[in-house]
């Protein structure tokens, strides 16, 4: 262990990569069976991308473009599966041990006992608990140990030998270990303060400019695509580290504080039962055990005498400066943020066993190397206990899945649960879409069982099948939703399909709802879980077959981008402030796509004021079920969004507005509107109101009369005193009934001529019905609207009234139609 010998060598840096492959690869098994939400987004992003459907990156998370590609590339050789996805995380978190050796190697290699010292950093990284579990399943984060370590071993050969291609690869792998993550972005100082250490104690001599070029040229490929993906989504970055930090709170406000957030971050370290984030690291252990503690001081102690040498200084360097993120974000203890400090623990560890071996002689030296062979072969033992424990027999983990610190809640077992049901049933499955349209469902059905999804045909007939209705919490792992599912998908096993059917009507929802109730059984996972409801759908009532068919819609609201149609738009015609409300838009591609649309739905009032909007973290269509990237041109596709309409809407008339972009450029897409309801990017479509009762007549006009303006606005009657015998100065009031026999797509202004009997002007009023807060685009056909106007008396008699209606600015009258005849100037007169 301590003389030189090839084999022995050989063989110390060949255990840490099996003790690795054993502690990630060997006990997947132990995992729990369903999926972390960033497996399942990674998984269903490579199966995109094997599909050919393009990167689909998303505003909660950084995109690293390296690692979907290296990850689709692997998973499109074994298989979209959780079991691939994790054995990927498992090489990239072996490959970051060996380049924990290589970069041991290459920064002691003066020091007689280098192969231990690459020996004992391998096996702490490899053994190290959270590198453990992050190296199973969680994040691209894993990528940061082998990137950071290979870019210093790299840099260092480059330094000593001054070879050209040393130089390129050392800006190719500094240039990847910055992309990932925050741990990554501070690589970037940790590695210019080493550099500047090496370059102050004059260890190697400054390379050539040529070299700097190749190392910059090999740093700027390597960040390209990062940096295309920083102009694509706009503020991705800045949001991220925003989203990291508490209103209000400043770690640097003051010293105590600062001195908090430093002792948070280390203390997982050293101290067990100081970080909860158990999908990232065993509750009951630390980063190090005791006997590693021992040689991580002692490795600290001699790398601090040496400070002269340079070299010995960058572990402590890089521990010191990629902790600063956690010691700077709202969370100081959290693990993934510090993956970029495990290989540098790992080489203070094994520098320090190292030393001792140096200065140490003869039996004492024996007693030191055997007692570092039992802390290394107990070392990787305990962690595989802390581990098995952690997943397989924590009670506060396992027993309750009501609890938001349970592996119900953090690896959606019952919801994977629920699809394992749907699909191993053997028979048609419904399901609401909204269970469906998560990253777990697509990750675990659709690219084994169900690769084919696409809308309901016309006429199509429905089978008889199973009903699966969930309501367990989001802690049971099921998305977040209280409201009544309106909108279900079928899923066929056999044909390997998923077909998308068109939404309920509300009535047939509730209706379904009660059945659940009382023709229904219990819902339960196979550990005994109760999620929900189940109900067995006959052929001859089957409450799908009743749902609206929008297939032979011919006209279109809206077109998008050239290509994306808005066909229709069906809400609710009553708005209550507060409420959530549904919208079901139609959409159709009348050509390939090839990208995927953003759409921004929003409530606005009769002052194109925003009062509503939806989530913009829903704004995908059918994000993860069926994207339009996906959709074959011609298809009618439906979706149900959920629009909140804020607490502060006053009543009146409501559009809705909708804008839409292609994902996730900033830019809306062009638009083209069947109408002249548009504002800038927003096309304004539908209609509705806000206590529509205000506006409606509460009785019957006691003068009837018909007429009709346009195609659609009818007066039907009208309420006024005597107005010829009202003295003049005295208030005058009529009230006008109205009805649409369709609907109105332009806000027309209303004229009121009063008249005397030679048919001179005496006063005229000219206003938008109800001072614009009703305008004609909100009236709903059947309703009757009553209009009120007040008039000073004028001096002459009233005798006849006029009216009609205009277009602002054009000032283009309605025609005017009474008993199918025109009205002379396109307005209605007659006498009170």
């Amino acid at each position: 262990m301590f003389a030189p010998n090839r084999r022995l060598s050989t063989l110390l840096l060949i255990v840490p990569l099996l003790i690795a492959f054993w502690l990630r690869v060997a006990d997947l098994s132990i995992m729990p069976p369903g999926l972390h939400f960033d497996e399942a987004e990674n998984l269903q992003r490579s199966w995109r991308l094997i599909q050919g459907y393009g990167l689909l990156p998303n505003f909660e998370g950084i995109p690293e473009p390296f690692d979907a590609a290296v990850r689709a590339g692997f998973l499109a050789f074994t298989g979209v599966t959780p079991f691939t996805g994790r054995l990927f995380h498992a090489f990239i978190s072996v490959l970051g041990v060996a380049a924990t050796i290589a970069a041991a190697r290459v920064l002691y290699r003066q020091h007689p006992h280098r192969d231990t010292i690459a020996a004992a950093a391998g096996i702490t990284l490899a053994a190290l608990p959270p590198a453990v579990i992050i190296g199973r399943a969680i994040y691209a984060a894993n990528w940061i140990p082998f990137a950071s370590m290979m870019a210093t071993a790299a840099l260092a050969w480059a330094w000593r030998t001054g070879r050209p291609r040393y130089y390129l690869l050392a800006g190719v792998f500094a240039a990847l270990a910055i992309t990932f993550y925050l741990g990554g972005i501070a690589f970037a100082p940790a590695l210019l303060l080493a550099l500047g250490l090496l370059s102050a104690a004059k260890v190697f001599r400054w390379p050539r400019r040529r070299h700097l070029v190749l190392l910059v040229a090999g740093g700027a490929v390597a960040l390209l695509p990062w940096l295309l993906m920083f102009l694509w989504i706009p503020g991705w970055l800045s949001s991220r580290i925003e989203a990291l930090a508490v209103p209000g709170f400043n770690p640097l406000a003051d010293a105590p504080t600062l001195l908090a957030q430093v002792q948070k971050a280390f203390q997982p370290i050293f101290i067990p039962d100081t970080v909860f984030f158990p999908v990232y690291n065993p509750y009951t252990a630390a980063y190090l055990n005791p006997a590693q503690i021992v040689l991580f001081a002692a490795g600290l102690l001699f790398t601090l005498r040496r400070w002269r040498d340079g070299i010995s200084l960058i572990p402590p360097v890089y521990i010191l400066v990629m902790i600063a993120p956690n010691i700077l974000t709202n969370v100081p203890e959290q693990p993934i943020r510090m993956i970029g400090i495990f290989a540098p623990l790992g080489l203070i560890v094994g520098f320090g066993a190292g030393e001792l071996l140096r200065r140490l002689k003869g039996r004492l030296q024996m007693a030191v190397a055997a007692a570092l062979a039992l802390v290394f072969i107990f070392t990787p033992i305990s962690t595989r206990h802390h581990v098995a424990y952690h997943f397989n027999d924590q009670p506060r983990l396992l027993d309750d899945p009501t609890s938001v610190y349970s592996w119900a809640y953090y690896f959606g077992l019952g919801y994977a649960d629920l699809l394992r049901q749907a699909q191993d049933s053997g028979q048609p499955v419904y399901l609401p879409v909204e269970q469906l349209n998560t990253n777990r469902a697509a990750a675990l059905l659709r690219p084994q069982a169900f690769p084919t999804v696409r809308a309901a045909l016309d006429g199509e007939s429905l089978p008889a099948g199973l009903l699966l209705r969930p309501t367990a919490s989001v802690t049971y792992g099921f998305p977040e939703s209280d409201r009544l599912p309106l909108q279900y998908a079928l899923l066929r096993p056999d044909a390997g399909e998923i077909v998308i059917l068109p939404p309920l009507p509300p009535n047939a929802a509730q209706e379904l709802e009660r059945r659940l109730s009382t023709e229904g059984q219990d819902l339960s996972t196979a550990s005994g879980w109760l999620i929900g409801r189940k109900l067995v759908i006959t052929a001859d009532a089957n409450p799908f077959q009743a749902a609206p068919d929008l297939s032979a819609s011919a006209g279109r609201l809206a077109l998008f981008d050239g290509r994306l149609e808005l066909l229709a738009l069906d809400a609710p015609e009553s708005l209550t402030p507060g409420q959530w409300i549904p919208v079901i838009l139609s959409w159709r591609l009348n050509e390939r796509a090839g990208a995927d649309y953003f759409v921004r739905l929003q409530v606005w009032d009769y002052a194109d004021a925003s009062r509503g909007a939806q989530k913009d973290s829903e704004g995908l269509i059918l994000r993860y079920l069926y994207p339009t990237v996906m959709w074959t041109p011609g298809e009618i596709v439906t979706e149900t969004r959920w629009v909140q309409v804020f607490d502060d809407a006053p009543p009146g008339g409501y559009r809705f507005a909708v804008s839409v972009s292609t994902y996730p450029g900033p830019a809306a897409t062009p638009l083209v509107s069947e109408t002249d309801a548009v504002f800038d990017s927003w096309a304004l479509v539908g209609r509705a109101a806000v206590q529509p009762e205000r506006y409606a007549a509460d009785g019957t006009p006691a003068t009837r009369l018909s007429a009709r303006f346009g195609d659609s606005i009818e007066l039907i009657g009208a309420d006024y005193s005597a107005l010829e015998t009202r003295r003049p100065g005295e208030t005058l009031e009529m009230r006008l009934y109205w009805r649409v026999s369709q609907p109105v797509e332009t806000s027309y202004t209303l004229f009121v001529h009063l008249k005397s009997a030679d048919g001179t002007l005496l006063s005229q009023q000219d206003a938008l019905p109800h001072d614009g807060q009703f305008p004609t685009w909100a009236w709903q056909p059947g309703q009757t609207i009553v209009t009120t106007h007040t008039f000073t008396a004028p001096e002459k008699p009233v005798e006849a009234v006029s009216v009609g209606w205009y277009r602002w600015p054009s000032m283009e009258r309605l025609p005017v139609f009474q008993g199918g005849q025109p009205q002379p100037d396109d307005m209605l007169t007659f006498r009170p």
